[in-house]
């Protein structure tokens, strides 16, 4: 994997969500940096990490900790937003670590009558616009289903989203480390009732709140975010 490493101290490590790259946590990188020894990823299929295949979530779990055997990191400490949440989750419900800081974390999958309803849907209209050889209503109709994530991405990052976009509440309860999770009071991507549902199954977890702030809280409240890292991973050390 690609990465930058500056500072030094106890190893912290940030993995950036979908979409993104090791830049896009770098400010929280540069905080820590005062006390630690940061690691900024950039995770397989971004940035300049490439991959061959599509990945699944037990491949980026193996990645991570085949980074962190080699680098001899011990007792990291994992900080991701959104799909790093992911990787984090489930690397720390099987692997040792110090503590964690999960941002905005995807990883809730519910599923609802009506979400099937709609695939079924989609794939009977499919089938006959297929029929009539309608090739570009077939398009047009899955760009308006399919998400941002999902129409933005290359062709083996499209397979990757569809591997990793599995419900991993069951690692959620093998979590024994320290966790705070951070959240966007108005998140429309990872929506609170996730926020709550991962504090619930955390056993050694704490929620903090942010009122005015989205899916990345980093950005739209830097102060208080910041403030919120201070208080948990500086005050300590």
């Amino acid at each position: 994997m690609n990465y930058e490493m500056y500072g030094t101290g106890p190893d912290v490590l940030l993995l950036h969500g979908w979409g993104q790259d090791l830049n896009s946590l770098r400010a929280i990188g540069d905080l820590l940096s005062k006390e630690y020894k940061v690691w900024l990823l950039d995770l397989p299929g971004f940035g300049k990490s490439l991959i061959n295949y599509p990945y699944d979530l037990n491949d980026y779990v193996l990645e991570l900790k085949t980074f962190i055997n080699t680098n001899k990191i011990e007792s990291p400490i994992l900080i991701g937003h959104s799909f790093g949440c992911r990787v984090i989750i489930k690397y720390a419900s099987k692997h040792h670590v110090g503590k964690l800081l999960l941002i905005d974390a995807a990883g809730i999958v519910k599923r609802s009558p009506l979400y099937y309803y709609k695939v079924y849907s989609y794939k009977s209209i499919r089938f006959i616009l297929n029929i009539l050889g309608q090739k570009k209503l077939i398009e047009r109709l899955r760009m308006k289903r399919s998400s941002n994530d999902y129409n933005d991405s290359s062709i083996i990052m499209k397979e990757v989203l569809k591997r990793i976009y599995i419900d991993i509440r069951g690692s959620l309860k093998e979590i024994n480390a320290e966790t705070l999770i951070i959240w966007g009071e108005k998140d429309d991507i990872t929506p609170l009732r996730d926020a709550k549902l991962m504090n619930k199954f955390i056993d050694q977890s704490g929620l903090v709140i942010i009122p005015n702030a989205g899916h990345f809280p980093f950005l739209d409240t830097p102060n208080l975010f910041m403030k919120i890292i201070e208080s948990y991973l500086l005050e300590e050390v």
